[in-house]
């Protein structure tokens, strides 16, 4: 009964289809694993670790409240190219057998195959192992470039950018690129050329490094001192510095490629990450805002100077908004509402769901423009 009653706010009418005149925009997409909104200057920290997207945000439009369908990588990105909530789609963690996930069915149209449908070249750089073409994601990729990773062993983002730009020198149309970037993915452990940018190089640092997620869990059972967690943050910032300088490599070879002028490109993050916000770590095992709450910033040729929009927005409206930029229809039973169609509409009664956790039971969270409520 409750999804019944969900239903009623989240269903919304499609965006419309540009014509076929219509100049249609290379799209890059690119996801930064396990970011934490308030990691950037535009939610109010000084510290900010990528500068590039604060720019971009300035220069172009920032959605100040925008949610994730989920607090982990799996069902969170499902949801964001399929349209779906998780309760919709399925795949995610069982909550009946933790060691069970589910797969994306054929039968389901993505994201990547709504734009092949339209003539787009579409391709991924992905290196989340929740992100195998096991679970059906690479379904509409003509290309889809995964590398699967643990928590010690990844693509850099530098290499992830330089993939990312091999693939769009071949491409002859429009394209849609997904770009994934790993490195805040717990553990914390900055390559060298990254240390003592934010936290400061020590003989004895407060905190073990690489700091593992053994170590959060021990220091879980104890009070946390002021200097550790400032550590720790350091270490996790100096991880999204990798990050910085590869989106700014991305950046400048889309501008030598000179389709810059002509490109919507679009920061998000599949989930945050918790430093004890809430009594915890890490992420999976809720669905506070600490970890659904995402950054969501979009630049183009349509989108500059329009800045900070406080509309409540999830990922199922960028699946909708990605799908009118490139003049593609909306498959029917997905959720949303197009991304840009809500530029203008600060007052609407807006909705946001969130489900499935990694761990523990089964939840869901409701966002409406004034209230949380955790089920």
């Amino acid at each position: 009964m409750i999804w019944s009653f969900l239903a009623c706010f989240a269903e919304t009418d499609k965006q419309a289809v540009p014509t076929e005149k219509a100049q249609r925009p290379d799209i890059v997409l690119v996801v930064v694993d396990t970011l934490r909104f308030d990691r950037l200057e535009i939610f109010g920290n000084s510290r900010t670790s990528l500068p590039t997207a604060d720019r971009l945000a300035k220069e172009g439009l920032w959605f100040s409240r925008a949610y994730a369908q989920s607090g982990w990588t799996l069902p969170s990105f499902v949801s964001m190219w399929t349209g779906t909530y998780p309760h919709q789609h399925r795949v995610g963690r069982n909550p009946k057998d933790d060691k069970e996930f589910g797969s994306l069915p054929e039968s389901t149209t993505t994201l990547a195959e709504s734009l092949q449908e339209v003539g787009y070249a579409t391709g991924a750089v992905i290196n989340n192992t929740f992100l195998a073409p096991a679970f059906g994601l690479a379904q509409g990729f003509d290309d889809y470039l995964y590398q699967g990773a643990d928590n010690t062993d990844l693509r850099s983002a530098e290499q992830t950018s330089k993939d990312a730009l091999t693939w769009l020198e071949k491409q002859k149309k429009p394209s849609f690129m997904v770009v994934h970037y790993m490195e805040p993915h717990m553990h914390l452990d900055p390559k060298p050329a990254f240390r003592g940018v934010f936290a400061p190089k020590m003989e004895k640092p407060p905190v073990p490094i690489p700091f593992m997620t053994e170590h959060a869990f021990k220091m879980t059972q104890k009070d946390r001192t002021p200097v550790q967690m400032d550590y720790i943050f350091g270490l996790y910032d100096e991880e999204v510095w990798a990050v910085e300088l590869g989106l700014r490599n991305l950046i400048d070879g889309i501008k030598k490629r000179g389709t810059w002028e002509n490109t919507v490109f679009i920061i998000t993050s599949d989930h945050g990450e918790e430093f004890w916000d809430h009594g915890k770590f890490e992420h999976g095992h809720s669905l506070m805002g600490i970890l659904t709450h995402i950054p969501l910033i979009v630049y183009g040729p349509s989108f500059k100077g329009k800045g900070k929009v406080r509309t409540l927005v999830e990922h199922v409206d960028l699946y909708q908004g990605i799908l009118s930029l490139a003049g593609a229809k909306s498959p029917e039973d997905t959720m949303g509402e197009d991304l840009f169609s809500l530029l203008q509409a600060e007052d609407a009664e807006r909705w946001s769901i969130s489900e499935n956790t990694l761990y523990g039971g089964p939840q869901v969270s409701i966002m409406s423009p004034r209230h949380r409520l955790v089920l």
